[in-house]
C-alpha cells in the first residue's frame, strides 16, 4: 500500500516565500572575476520585502497573498533581467 502526501497551501506559500528571500545574481562570482564584470543582485527590493515578511510570518491569509505577490514579482524581475 502506497502513501501519498499532499502539501498544504501554507507549505507551498512558505516555500515560495523562502525562494523570494534568496538572493539572485546576474552571474556567478567566479564568472564575474574571470570576465572582470561587476555582479549585481536581481530583485533586491523583493528579497528585502520577503525577508521582512519572514520576520513576522504567522501564515495568515493576507500574509500568504503578500508572499505570493512577492514571489511572482521577483520571478518577473529576474526573468526580465536575463
Amino acid at each position: 500500500m502506497s502513501v501519498t502526501y499532499g502539501r498544504s497551501t501554507l507549505e507551498i506559500v512558505e516555500d515560495m516565500l523562502l525562494k523570494a528571500a534568496t538572493p539572485v545574481f546576474n552571474l556567478s562570482r567566479q564568472d564575474a572575476v574571470a570576465m572582470r564584470i561587476q555582479r549585481r543582485e536581481l530583485g533586491r527590493d523583493q528579497r528585502l520585502e520577503a525577508e521582512a515578511l519572514l520576520e513576522v510570518w504567522e501564515g495568515t491569509r493576507s500574509q500568504m497573498i503578500q508572499a505570493d505577490q512577492l514571489f511572482s514579482n521577483k520571478q518577473f524581475v529576474v526573468s526580465r533581467s536575463f
